[in-house]
């Protein structure tokens, strides 16, 4: 006989099981967004002052937390964040930022090697152990442990010292900072035959680096090597643009975030005042390119460009500024004129220029100039003659005036001017040929 079917029975079974599956799910979705609203209290991001700041940095801060506010949980989004600020200057918000990085992302070697960067010269006890974590994050990364090192040196830790340098030279053997760090030891520890060969080690790798050089001679010079050590410092004296630090790729990245197109210049004219001209030419090129609108970016590249010899390339950056009121450009332009000879064109520009600023003595000569390399010497002398009066100490302008007399055939004027510049620099090259030149005239 069959069974009579208890469907009611199975009914509360039903109702328990869906109970069951409607808690789970408010569960999970309870704990989800208590952790989302953990997670962005928890690592909120730092204040940051930006009045008074480039637009272009505080749009590019300011996208930077967008990113963090939209993914709290990235450690990359927080490391590129410390990235914005460091570079921008913002120390202590960057260090908080590697910090959130780190515990984000704890296998990515740049967010403590930054922190111990930055600590190096603040916490050097918090700085080594920023280093010892960066170096177990990458062991064929020699930068954590040379850095490492170096702290451990300053500090007097020799053996520790010694311990480092034992590991990097089982990960490389021709790396020049390394072979200096372990002249650096040598001679701490009082083994200066050590110390000599591991410099000229480090020296046969890094020809050029000063602080190698600069080491080296003065180990030489201890060691009674008096003639070598001469050739050395003599580098160092007749070559100021020798390398003095050394390549770090991880923080090279970090200049990559800076939005301030003045820092990146000030780099520039940096590398150009060290001998650099090829990369402090090309990073001006890169910023006229990003910012064309910047006038005084423009006006270094083409200021560079002059002083190289590179006239026309100068006059192609300055035609193409979209300022055309700029002073300084307007300025440099005429300076490109006259290199080319385009005295008309020159002459033009320096009469505008003259209008606004005519007490400016050496705007004064410079169209007199022009004027004179056009014969027209009637015009010249008057512009000449304000300049020698605004400054009448300056031998330049004074020779300018000169050499406009002599063309006008003002003789006793042309040598009382002379006798001046005699009187205020008597070695000044100049004198003996327009004595010669107003002789000449004379006695014709």
């Amino acid at each position: 006989m069959a069974l009579p079917s208890n469907s009611s029975d199975t009914r509360p079974i039903r109702n328990r099981h869906w109970l069951l599956v409607v808690a789970c799910v408010s569960a999970a979705v309870t704990c989800f967004y208590f952790y989302e609203f953990s997670l962005r209290s928890r690592l909120s991001t730092p204040t940051i002052d930006l009045s008074g700041v480039h637009p272009d940095v505080a749009q590019g801060i300011r996208s930077a937390v967008q990113v963090i506010d939209r993914r709290p949980e990235s450690g990359l989004a927080w490391g590129h964040f410390g990235m914005t600020l460091w570079a921008h200057e913002y120390v202590k918000e960057a260090l908080v930022c590697f910090a959130q990085a780190e515990q984000l992302s704890p296998d990515e070697i740049r967010w403590p090697y930054f922190q111990g960067i930055i600590l190096s010269n603040r916490d050097r006890k918090a700085a080594a152990k920023a280093f010892s974590t960066a170096a177990s994050c990458d062991p064929n990364q020699p930068l954590p442990l040379i850095k490492l090192c170096e702290i451990l040196l300053e500090t007097d830790q020799l053996e520790a010292a010694g311990e480092i340098l034992n590991r990097l030279f089982e990960r490389t053997s021709d790396n020049a900072q390394v072979y200096l760090l372990a002249a650096y030891l040598a001679d701490r520890q009082g083994h200066l035959e050590r110390a000599i060969e591991n410099a000229r080690r480090s020296l046969a790798i890094a020809p050029d680096h000063a602080r190698v050089i600069s080491l080296l001679a003065r180990l030489l010079n201890r060691d009674q090597q008096h003639a070598e050590a001469a050739v050395l410092n003599a580098r160092l004296r007749n070559q100021p643009a020798l390398e003095n630090s050394w390549p770090d790729p991880l923080s090279a990245e970090v200049s990559s975030f800076r939005l301030d197109p003045y820092w990146n210049a000030y780099q520039a004219k940096q590398l150009i005042e060290h001998g650099d001209h090829r990369h402090g030419l090309k990073l001006l090129q890169t910023l006229v390119k990003q910012f064309p609108d910047e006038p005084t970016i423009r006006a270094q590249l083409a200021r560079t460009l002059l002083n190289r010899g590179m006239t026309r390339q100068a006059m192609v950056c300055l035609l193409e500024a979209t300022d055309h009121s700029h002073f300084e450009l307007r300025l440099l332009r005429a300076t490109a004129h006259l290199l080319l000879e385009e005295w008309e064109e020159a002459e033009e520009i320096y009469l505008d220029l003259v209008n606004l600023k005519p007490d400016s003595p050496s705007l004064l000569s410079e169209l007199a100039f022009c004027q004179r390399q056009q014969g027209r010497f009637h015009e010249a002398i008057g512009p000449a003659q304000q300049a020698v009066t605004l400054a009448p100490e300056q031998v330049s302008y004074r020779v300018e005036l000169i050499r406009i007399l002599i063309q006008l055939k003002r003789i006793q004027q042309a040598r009382n001017e002379l006798r001046v510049v005699e009187k205020l620099n008597p070695a000044d090259d100049e004198i003996l040929r327009l004595r010669h030149e107003i002789d000449d005239v004379s006695s014709s």
